[in-house]
């Protein structure tokens, strides 16, 4: 009897404590859960540092001679065309120059012209002697005054004629340095900059005045993106290989594209980041025209693409490509065999298969193995 009642005071007991850790146990770890499915996983290569949206051409000209700037015909914003004149300096000498080379140009053709007559009239003289001389109405005194004189005379053309290859030689000297005064398009293309204004003296483009006296244009409808890659990756990438865009201007839309040449150097700005220039095209020429040259962009290129995989996102895998599965509201570690990756997710190989759950660790949880957890609302 004594027995029995013990025995009921130990259950109500074990009752008591079991009621008591059922009350106060710990709350179930909320946890985001990603559901492993099939699809598309790509290896690829990003650029180390921004890359930048450039014109395939874009040049600053300035005259090549110094001289106050008398006429400015374009402004910032204007498309213009091969060969069209963007600004013309004061060149009144220079177009005074150029006339007298025309006028000592047009006074040696008329005196060359004198000159050779000349010589043909002596020429004929000296061929009609030599029939009076066969005939014995001429001596041959006279014959050979004859022909010396046309001899000097046709020496006498030929010099004059040289006079106006001289003439002609200067009056294109003179053209060439009326044409240095004006600056026009090297090719079609926009006015992206204009630094000079009407009366101001411009010099030279130089080392020192990089900017001054310049006109900046920028071909248009033709652009490119140059990326900074990290020597090591280089090697891996070819020209024609895919390449996928982003651009802080459209945060929400990727873009496709394509590598058009990968540079033969080295390039050492930062001594720790030695990088190998990459330049991207659009593939859509029609998304070109939206861009601007100077846009900020990052670039990754496709080196491998593996279409109906298993995939992960890489916020679930730990080190040693372990991850944490979910089971029945448990944790369970797990590792796995990962092939392709990029920045965003890895191709499973093995560990995992399709439909079952991995926890996206968040926060500052530690997680534990058999550890009670229970999804958030937002859990995939």
């Amino acid at each position: 009897m004594h027995l029995s009642r013990r025995l009921i005071y130990v259950g109500i007991l074990c009752l008591i404590a079991v009621a008591f850790w059922w009350i106060n146990r710990p709350a179930p770890v909320e946890v985001n859960l990603h559901t492993v499915t099939s699809g598309s996983v790509e290896s690829t290569i990003a650029n180390t540092r921004t890359g930048t949206i450039m014109a395939c051409r874009r040049s600053h000209i300035a005259p090549i001679i110094s001289g106050r700037v008398e006429q400015l015909h374009v402004k910032k914003g204007d498309q213009v065309e091969a060969g069209q004149a963007l600004l013309s300096l004061w060149s009144d000498d220079l177009a005074a120059q150029l006339r007298l080379t025309h006028s000592q140009a047009n006074a040696a053709k008329a005196k060359a012209d004198e000159v050779c007559v000349i010589a043909e009239l002596a020429q004929r003289d000296a061929e009609r002697i030599k029939t009076l001389q066969r005939k014995g109405l001429s001596s041959e005194e006279s014959y050979d005054q004859a022909q010396n004189n046309a001899i000097a005379r046709e020496a006498s053309c030929r010099a004059a004629n040289a006079s106006v290859e001289v003439a002609k030689a200067q009056r294109q000297v003179a053209e060439a340095a009326l044409q240095r005064s004006s600056l026009n398009a090297p090719f079609d293309g926009i006015i992206a900059e204009v630094h000079a204004e009407l009366g101001e003296v411009l010099a030279p483009l130089s080392t020192e005045n990089a900017m001054g006296g310049s006109i900046d244009i920028i071909e248009k409808g033709c652009l490119y993106i140059s990326a900074p890659i990290d020597e090591i990756d280089a090697p891996a990438i070819q020209p024609g290989m895919q390449a996928k865009i982003t651009l802080d201007a459209f945060p929400d839309q990727t873009f496709s594209g394509t590598v058009r040449r990968i540079a033969p150097y080295i390039l050492d700005l930062e001594k720790q980041a030695r990088t190998v220039e990459v330049e991207v095209e659009f593939s859509d020429p029609k998304i070109e025209q939206q861009m601007l040259p100077g846009y900020s962009t990052d670039v990754e290129v496709v080196l491998k693409r593996r279409t109906d995989t298993l995939w992960i996102p890489n916020t679930a895998l730990l080190r040693g490509n372990n991850v944490w599965l979910y089971v029945e509201g448990k944790l369970e570690k797990r590792q796995l065999e990962i092939g392709l990756s990029n920045w965003q997710t890895s191709e499973v190989i093995s560990g995992l298969s399709e439909g079952e759950q991995v926890i996206l660790p968040s926060g500052n949880i530690e997680l534990e193995d058999g550890m009670s957890v229970q999804p958030t609302a937002k859990a995939d």
